[in-house]
Protein backbone atom coordinates (compact mmCIF):
# COMPACT_ATOMS: atom_id res chain seq x y z
CA UNK A 1 0.00 0.00 0.00
CA UNK A 2 1.29 3.36 -0.86
CA UNK A 3 -0.24 6.31 0.55
CA UNK A 4 -0.78 9.65 -1.11
CA UNK A 5 -0.25 13.29 0.58
CA UNK A 6 -3.55 14.96 0.18
CA UNK A 7 -3.92 17.19 -2.41
CA UNK A 8 -4.03 21.18 -1.29
CA UNK A 9 -7.16 22.73 -2.83
CA UNK A 10 -6.03 26.06 -5.18
CA UNK A 11 -6.32 29.10 -3.84
CA UNK A 12 -9.21 31.09 -5.20
CA UNK A 13 -7.70 33.70 -7.46
CA UNK A 14 -8.11 37.18 -5.85
CA UNK A 15 -10.98 39.69 -5.91
CA UNK A 16 -10.32 42.27 -8.25
CA UNK A 17 -12.73 45.34 -7.19
CA UNK A 18 -14.18 46.90 -10.39
CA UNK A 19 -13.03 50.24 -11.28
CA UNK A 20 -15.21 53.46 -11.26
CA UNK A 21 -15.25 53.71 -14.94
CA UNK A 22 -16.53 49.83 -15.13
CA UNK A 23 -19.04 50.55 -12.53
CA UNK A 24 -20.36 53.91 -14.31
CA UNK A 25 -21.17 51.48 -17.40
CA UNK A 26 -22.80 48.62 -15.76
CA UNK A 27 -24.85 51.20 -14.45
CA UNK A 28 -25.79 52.98 -18.03
CA UNK A 29 -26.71 49.71 -18.79
CA UNK A 30 -30.35 49.80 -20.63
CA UNK A 31 -31.28 46.98 -17.89
CA UNK A 32 -30.23 48.88 -15.19
CA UNK A 33 -31.99 52.32 -16.26
CA UNK A 34 -34.74 50.23 -16.83
CA UNK A 35 -34.49 49.09 -13.36
CA UNK A 36 -34.01 52.20 -11.84
CA UNK A 37 -37.43 53.48 -13.39
CA UNK A 38 -39.19 50.69 -12.53
CA UNK A 39 -38.16 51.50 -8.30
CA UNK A 40 -38.83 55.26 -9.10
CA UNK A 41 -42.37 54.38 -10.44
CA UNK A 42 -42.83 52.02 -7.28
CA UNK A 43 -41.53 54.64 -4.59
CA UNK A 44 -44.16 57.25 -6.52
CA UNK A 45 -46.69 55.00 -6.17
CA UNK A 46 -46.07 54.22 -2.82
CA UNK A 47 -46.30 58.13 -1.57
CA UNK A 48 -49.14 58.31 -3.12
CA UNK A 49 -51.33 55.51 -1.33
CA UNK A 50 -49.22 56.89 1.73
CA UNK A 51 -50.94 60.20 0.94
CA UNK A 52 -54.46 59.05 -0.10
CA UNK A 53 -54.52 56.35 3.03
CA UNK A 54 -53.91 59.91 5.52
CA UNK A 55 -56.60 61.66 4.00
CA UNK A 56 -59.16 59.21 4.46
CA UNK A 57 -58.09 58.45 7.87
CA UNK A 58 -58.73 62.69 8.32
CA UNK A 59 -62.00 62.57 6.51
CA UNK A 60 -63.35 59.53 8.35
CA UNK A 61 -62.20 60.89 11.54
CA UNK A 62 -63.73 64.19 10.79
CA UNK A 63 -66.84 62.44 9.78
CA UNK A 64 -67.25 60.32 13.29
CA UNK A 65 -66.58 63.47 14.92
CA UNK A 66 -69.36 65.45 13.31
CA UNK A 67 -71.64 62.39 13.82
CA UNK A 68 -70.73 62.29 17.09
CA UNK A 69 -71.60 65.94 18.35
CA UNK A 70 -74.65 65.64 16.34
CA UNK A 71 -75.81 62.49 17.95
CA UNK A 72 -74.36 64.25 21.70
CA UNK A 73 -76.61 67.06 20.68
CA UNK A 74 -79.44 65.20 20.15
CA UNK A 75 -79.45 63.55 22.97
CA UNK A 76 -78.99 66.83 25.56
CA UNK A 77 -82.13 67.71 23.23
CA UNK A 78 -84.27 65.00 24.52
CA UNK A 79 -82.95 65.63 28.14
CA UNK A 80 -83.54 68.97 28.34
CA UNK A 81 -86.36 70.16 25.90
CA UNK A 82 -86.96 73.42 27.12
CA UNK A 83 -83.02 74.47 26.79
CA UNK A 84 -82.07 76.69 24.03
CA UNK A 85 -80.40 75.23 20.95
CA UNK A 86 -77.80 78.33 21.23
CA UNK A 87 -76.37 77.06 24.49
CA UNK A 88 -76.14 73.57 23.56
CA UNK A 89 -75.00 74.55 20.63
CA UNK A 90 -72.08 76.29 22.45
CA UNK A 91 -71.62 73.35 24.57
CA UNK A 92 -71.13 70.94 22.04
CA UNK A 93 -68.60 73.13 19.81
CA UNK A 94 -66.48 73.63 23.42
CA UNK A 95 -66.75 70.15 24.36
CA UNK A 96 -65.53 69.50 20.72
CA UNK A 97 -62.99 71.42 21.16
CA UNK A 98 -61.59 70.14 24.36
CA UNK A 99 -61.43 66.71 22.73
CA UNK A 100 -59.09 67.50 20.21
Amino acid sequence: MTSSAPSTPAAPPAKVRPTRREMLSAARSPRMLGLLALLVVAAVVCVRLGAWQIDRAYATSQAAAEAQAEELLMRRRVRCPRSSSRVLTSWVATSAARSR
